[in-house]
């Protein structure tokens, strides 16, 4: 088994016995500043989102996380994404649970894959292979999509996620289970056989309805920036050629992934926090991660008080919904926590509040 880098051993940040000082680069700072840009892993320390991060090797990583699962210890593991390293396409899912939200998922995977065959340049025919990582509970739909392909960056990552939501036989609830936060500037998305401090439900690959064991081979090509010498990056085909294969695979799926995507930032305008979101979230919130994909909008809303416990949580956030309609727009709240009913709250028309 060829080993995906050459780096050996791990470095802790904070470092053990080293205060720090007024001034002095951050945890993840230091990371990134190490030489040689080695991978960076996040460890959750507490539910409430504090971390200690490290730099390692793949292998390292790989081991240590098979000697943990051996002794039945959880870990709480993160892959701390660089925006400028080549990655496999990736998607983090979540939603309510239940049998139609996993049917529609599993539509979804095979749309991605299909996206992905008329979209990059690759020897071949057929769909992109997608890995099914699932950390599922009674309470919450959890999965990640991991397309068999690397492209340049993050960003085209996010470009090729944000046209399969557009294109998707429903863009709406494609909008409502993808989380496009993901994308950002050194986002940490949980490692395969991972788990979280706050949940049960351990990220397993899953395929044709079996569980798959652990190994570090598993382990490697379930990341998503962990790139070995035979892995190939592809490059995107352009307008006309994404026709002409199209036309091959799905000529009605190929016309509607040319059509306009829109994954920009929103800027969430002052009458609709003041007039819609303060209202239903209480007047101490604050928007953040504020998201358009087609027609959907999405904002991140801190500190908002959940109307389920009529108080706020300690880390989990609310998010506020906006879809662009033919006549309105109309705005919905839902909240992430995992104790909360995954239901909508607060739908009411914002047309005019758009600016």
């Amino acid at each position: 088994m060829s080993l995906p880098d050459s780096f050996r051993g791990n470095r802790w940040f904070p470092r053990a016995g080293h205060a720090r000082r007024p001034g002095d680069p951050g945890p993840l700072k230091q990371c990134l500043d190490r030489p040689g840009a080695p991978p960076i892993f996040a460890q959750d320390l507490t539910a409430r989102g504090a971390k200690k991060f490290y730099t390692s090797g793949y292998s390292d990583v790989a081991w240590r996380l098979g000697r943990e699962l051996q002794s039945g210890r959880p870990v709480h593991l993160h892959e701390v994404l660089r925006p400028e390293r080549a990655s496999r396409v990736f998607v983090d899912v979540d939603g309510p649970p239940g049998e139609e939200t996993s049917f529609f998922v599993a539509r979804f995977a095979t749309h991605l894959g299909e996206h992905l065959a008329r979209r990059l340049v690759r020897e071949g025919a057929g769909p992109v292979p997608i890995r099914v990582l699932d950390a599922s509970t009674d309470k919450k739909f959890s999965q990640h999509l991991v397309a068999d392909a690397f492209v340049r960056d993050v960003a085209t990552v996010k470009q090729l996620v944000a046209e399969a939501v557009a294109s998707s036989e429903d863009r709406e609830r494609a909008a409502a289970v993808v989380d496009m936060h993901v994308y950002d500037t050194n986002h940490s998305l949980r490692v395969p056989y991972g788990s979280k401090p706050d949940r049960d439900g351990r990220l397993e690959l899953v395929e044709r309805g079996t569980r798959i064991p652990f190994s570090a081979e598993v382990f490697y090509k379930c990341l998503v920036q962990c790139k070995r010498l035979q892995d190939k990056t592809y490059l995107l085909r352009s307008s006309g050629d994404v026709k002409e294969q199209g036309a091959a695979l799905a000529p009605a799926a190929a016309a509607s992934s040319l059509s306009p995507i829109s994954s920009d930032t929103w800027v969430v305008s002052p009458a609709l926090l003041e007039h819609c979101i303060k209202p239903i979230m209480g007047e101490d919130v604050k928007v953040s991660s504020a998201r358009r994909c087609g027609n959907m909008l999405q904002c991140v809303v801190l500190n908002g008080s959940c109307p389920f416990i009529n108080d706020k949580h300690r880390s989990n956030n609310q998010y506020c919904h906006v879809r662009l309609g033919k006549r309105e727009a109309t705005a919905w709240f839902r909240c992430a926590d995992i104790e909360c009913p995954r239901v909508s709250f607060g739908e009411t028309v914002v047309s005019q509040f758009l600016s």
